[in-house]
């Protein structure tokens, strides 16, 4: 099979041959060259940072950055942005388990595995003690029973305690279900064994009275209770208390404003709050000192 060779320019040929078939043949540079593109690896990772030291970056905060490999731990560059374009800070980088220090110049130190973790485990240190009187079936009982020690977290007094133990090491163990009177306060509360229940009331005082063959011996209870909802005070008028927008807490036999007969300043009724008005946004009573006298209803406002 014959062919021509045509000169079609200075660094490429025509061979044409008889059939018609042409090749074009390159010379020299002009030879097209191969092209091949390398997509740079980017994955997105959350790593722990910190500047000065490695076991710190264990535990420091997380931000997300880029590596060049799928883990910390394959990888050799670590980037700030989403493109893979700008090294990350130097410093140590951690994923929880392993730290590497990295340079911004773009070099990366060996893993190094994170220090163990730590549990520390409190114990709480149950100090509060109770001098308490016990009884499994009465206040009465109880406020003449004998004295024994209990202890609890919260405060020195039963009044305000929620829970009380028998150890005084770490309060675990619950005190016995039934009746305690602290003796310092002269109260009785009854403990169900996990919790306490209901409010407190003062022990009972006993009144004996001799009158010819009879002896009479009477016992009354006395209780104290905060009352619902706040109060508001005014020393001008029961309307005044109505309008007064601070609000008192305070306590009386009863936990109703409208039933109390007492009035005091603190959770044992033992303060008498001072005389005046005396509001709880409803209805307003004034209070005397010792009692209560005159009431009324709160006006609504214009």
């Amino acid at each position: 099979m014959g062919y021509k060779l045509v000169y079609n320019t200075d660094t490429k040929v025509e061979l044409k041959f008889a059939s018609g078939t042409v090749f074009l043949v390159y010379l020299g540079d002009e030879i097209p060259a191969t092209t091949t593109t390398t997509t740079l690896a980017c994955n997105a990772v959350v790593l722990h940072y910190y500047k000065f030291d490695g076991p710190t970056s264990c535990s420091a905060s997380q931000t997300v950055y880029r590596l060049n490999a799928p883990s910390l731990a394959t990888a050799s560059k670590i980037y700030s942005d989403a493109g893979c374009t700008t090294y990350a800070a130097t410093g140590y980088y951690s994923d929880g388990s392993i730290y590497r220090y990295w340079t911004y110049t773009g070099t990366i130190g060996d893993a190094v595995s994170c220090p163990a973790t730590t549990t520390t485990t409190s114990t709480t240190v149950c100090g509060i003690e109770h001098i308490l009187g016990y009884s499994s079936s009465s206040c009465s009982s109880a406020c003449s029973g004998y004295d024994m020690q209990y202890y609890d977290l919260d405060d020195s007094s039963i009044s305000q305690s929620t829970a009380i133990y028998t150890d005084d090491s770490n309060c675990t163990t619950f005190a016995t279900a039934g009746y305690y009177a602290d003796f310092s306060e002269n109260i009785c509360r009854y403990w169900n064994g996990t919790a306490f229940e209901g409010n407190w009331s003062y022990c009972p005082s006993t009144t004996t009275t001799t009158g010819g063959p009879t002896t009479t011996t009477t016992t009354t209870y006395s209780s104290c209770y905060q009352i619902t909802g706040s109060l508001y005070y005014s020393t001008v008028s029961g309307q005044a208390a109505c309008d007064n927008a601070t609000p008192l807490t305070r306590y009386g036999d009863n936990s109703s404003f409208a039933s109390t007969t007492t009035l005091h300043t603190n959770g044992t009724c033992g303060a008498t709050a001072s005389s005046g008005y005396y509001s709880n946004k409803s209805i307003w009573r004034y209070w005397g000192g010792s009692s209560f006298s005159s009431s009324g209803n709160c006006e609504s406002p214009d």
